[in-house]
Formats: C-alpha cells, sequence, structure tokens
C-alpha cells in the first residue's frame, strides 16, 4: 500500500488519486514525444536541407531536441537519427554531435521517467519477465556493466532508457557508461551518415570504383556491428546467468507455462531501433 512521506498508508482515495495523476502524466508525456516523433519524420528532408546553411550550435539544438523525443520506449528512430549528423558534418564533427546529443536525450529521458513516470513505467517493464532479469542485475554489484553490454545490444534505445530508469544506478555514473557504451555505435553509425555523403560525390562522378568502395565500405560497417552486437549479447546473458545463480532458489523467476524456476535471457531476436 502506498504510504506518504511520515509512513503511514495513505488514503485510498488519495492512493487512487497519486495512480491517476501518474497515468495521466505518462499519457501526456507519451503524446507529445509521439506527435514530436511524427513531425521530425514527415519534415525530416526539409530539417536536413535547412541545417546544411546553419551555424554548428543550430544543430546541436536540433539534435539534441531530437534525440530527446526518440529516448522513450514508445518513440522510434535512434538508428536513422543517429545517421544524419555524420551526414551533415563528416565524421568527426558529426560524431560528436551524435555523442552529445544523445547524451542530452539519455539524461532528459532518464529525470522525467524518475521523476513523473517512475510508477507507470515500473509497473510497465517488471511485467515483462525478461527485462526483469536486467533489473535484478542492474539492481546488484554488476549494474554498470549490464548498462554498458546493453547499449551495444540491438534492444531498443527507448526501452533501454526506461530499464535504467527505474533501476537504482546513480544517474551521472549510468550517464558516463552510457556513453561509453553507446561510442561503438555511434562511431560506426557517424562513419556511414559520412559515406552516403560520399555516395552522393561517387554518384554525380559517375565512378564505378567510388562504387566499389562505397560498397565495401558498407559491407565492413555491418560486419563489425554484427560481430560487436553478438559479442555483447553473450556477454549480457553471461552476466545474467552468473548473477541469478548467486541468487537463492526462491528468488528465480517463475516461468508462466510451466510454474518451473527456470531463468529468462535476453531475447535474441529483438531488432534494431
Amino acid at each position: 500500500m502506498p504510504t506518504g512521506v511520515t509512513g503511514e498508508p495513505l488514503p485510498v482515495w488519495r492512493s487512487r488519486a497519486c495512480a491517476c495523476a501518474a497515468r495521466c502524466c505518462l499519457l501526456a508525456v507519451a503524446v507529445a514525444t509521439a506527435l514530436g516523433g511524427l513531425a521530425l519524420w514527415s519534415c525530416r528532408r526539409q530539417l536536413l536541407l535547412w541545417l546544411e546553411g546553419q551555424p554548428l550550435r543550430a544543430g546541436l539544438l536540433l539534435f539534441s531536441a531530437a534525440f530527446i523525443v526518440i529516448s522513450f520506449p514508445w518513440t522510434w528512430g535512434y538508428t536513422p537519427l543517429s545517421l544524419a549528423p555524420g551526414y551533415l558534418y563528416g565524421f568527426q564533427l558529426g560524431l560528436a554531435v551524435l555523442v552529445f546529443g544523445a547524451a542530452v536525450g539519455t539524461l532528459a529521458a532518464h529525470l522525467v521517467t524518475q521523476r513523473w513516470l517512475l510508477a507507470p513505467m515500473g509497473a510497465l517493464v517488471r511485467a515483462n519477465a525478461k527485462l526483469s532479469a536486467i533489473i535484478r542485475v542492474l539492481d546488484g554489484t554488476g549494474g554498470l556493466k549490464v548498462v554498458f553490454l546493453a547499449r551495444l545490444t540491438p534492444i531498443p534505445f527507448g526501452l533501454q532508457n526506461a530499464v535504467f530508469a527505474i533501476s537504482k544506478l546513480e544517474t551521472l555514473q549510468y550517464l558516463a557508461t552510457s556513453t561509453v557504451g553507446l561510442l561503438p555505435s555511434q562511431i560506426l553509425n557517424s562513419y556511414l551518415g559520412s559515406t552516403v555523403r560520399t555516395l552522393e560525390d561517387v554518384v554525380n562522378h559517375q565512378s564505378s570504383e567510388g562504387y566499389l568502395a562505397f560498397v565495401l565500405q558498407i559491407f565492413i560497417s555491418v560486419v563489425m556491428m554484427l560481430y560487436l552486437v553478438r559479442r555483447a549479447h553473450q556477454e549480457l546473458n553471461k552476466t545474467i546467468q552468473a548473477h541469478d545463480a548467486k541468487q537463492p532458489e526462491d528468488e528465480a523467476v517463475p516461468d508462466k507455462e510451466t510454474h518451473s524456476t527456470k531463468r529468462t535471457n535476453i531475447p535474441p531476436d529483438m531488432d534494431f531501433v
């Protein structure tokens, strides 16, 4: 039963009012970010063309706002958005804009979830046995390691933010670990974004050697990404299994169908976002 500041149980009417307010807040944030994501996606081409003639600070502000929008579990677009800075600014400067924007979005989603959406998001996440497996480790001694490994896996970006926000991780440590964990994929995405601009130059010059070099670059980048994802996925499963093996048997997660104490790993078929 919910309690007040003094530890005494809240009246039923007040408890229901708090739950209703939490649901309304969740709905408001969901609608606002969903509409913002739809607006960004519908005018993406115009925004890119506009940013090409703007100073860097305009790009930083716009990309930061865009990453805030797509950092919640009900919005989509991390991967295509992470390609855009490399396309606009080249590899190095695009990577800097990408890292900064993703960090701002991650922090904003973390603080908003903890401040206003903790109860409803916690109920949704803990209702999933697979995500609960991650939560158990996050609240233990291997939390930061799980954050790092999860950022290398294809678990949706916004969903990861929600899971991490309802854990007991310290905010600054979480943000630093998350930034480092996202860096390998951000390097590849920034590089791929810069090669798209290179492809436009190739098309303009009608160079068969340029086409071949572009295809080779894409192939190498994809292979590297798949390798990173596979290794991170394996290590994440091992970490969860090792943590569960140390827990008492009565803390094991029951299987809904067999009512056994089988522990659940991260699903191998989750798609990129």
